[in-house]
């Protein structure tokens, strides 16, 4: 991210917690989000402990996940008083259901 200022243009590096279970995602994130500091979880399990561990600027995360449910970790991110603030950033490749689902459950924590 590039903040413009009076005095100079200043890079912004971000810490980033990453959730995709598909070397496709996590290639095509990476490449999106190149320039910052990426952690990557490959379970919304791992996920939950990271977030709770570390202290990131953003969440990013697939909405399909095999074998993790992203709409029960958005849940606990909610009632976690430290964590409500983290902003999230939900993507999905073709799972026309689980978009609209993300919305209903409020994803935009």
């Amino acid at each position: 991210m590039r903040i413009a200022s009076d005095r100079e243009d200043v890079t912004v590096m971000l810490k980033i917690l990453i959730l995709a279970d598909s070397p496709v995602d996590i290639g095509q994130v990476s490449f999106a989000l190149q320039g910052h500091n990426l952690t990557f979880a490959t379970s919304s399990f791992e996920a939950a402990e990271l977030l709770r561990e570390n202290r990131f600027d953003a969440f990013v995360s697939a909405v399909y996940l095999e074998d993790s449910d992203i709409f029960q970790l958005l849940a606990s991110l909610k009632a976690d008083g430290a964590l409500q603030k983290t902003p999230v950033i939900l993507y999905t490749c073709g799972n026309k259901g689980a978009g609209s689902r993300a919305l209903h459950h409020h994803a935009h924590i």
